[in-house]
């Protein structure tokens, strides 16, 4: 039981200002790093030097509070954490060296520029690679040999 008026105060102030966050990115192009998903206009809410929220502004704007600071990203891209990015450089030296087909969103398209690639090559040279990334295609088929033959 709270006995002083200053402490009733006090604790209905800290309990006003739990959940809310420090930061809060609105009005940007938000991208999480999952290959299945597109970049997609969003907000990000920080507290305590942590991310905890990621949506859309209605989603977001639960987390703001009289001390939040609120950053408008005017459209820019937001990524509201990193993942371990590494690559090991001998293998990425020569993915940057082969057919870049990690965004290609269809088979057609895999197909279209492993034709594209070969055409660079003198006969008798192999191509290497590649790096798709066929969730993003319809039905997540994986790649068949007669596409890589043609």
């Amino acid at each position: 039981m709270i006995r002083s008026p200053a402490a009733a105060v006090l604790c209905l102030s800290l309990a006003a200002c739990g959940g809310k966050a420090d930061l809060v990115v609105t009005g940007g192009v938000l991208w999480t790093g999952l290959s299945h998903g597109a970049p997609r206009p969003g907000a990000v809410a920080i507290a305590r030097g942590k991310i905890v929220a990621v949506g859309d502004s209605a989603a977001v704007a639960r987390y703001l509070g009289p001390r939040t600071t609120l950053v408008r990203a005017r459209g820019g891209l937001v990524m509201p954490g990193f993942t371990d990015g590494h690559t090991h450089f001998i293998d990425g030296g020569f993915q940057l060296a082969s057919v870049d087909l990690r965004d290609a969103a269809t088979p057609a398209e895999f197909i279209r520029r492993i034709q594209a690639y070969a055409k660079t090559l003198k006969p008798g040279e192999w191509i290497l690679g590649g790096d798709w990334d066929h969730t993003r295609w319809p039905g997540q088929r994986l790649p068949q040999h007669q596409w890589i033959d043609r």
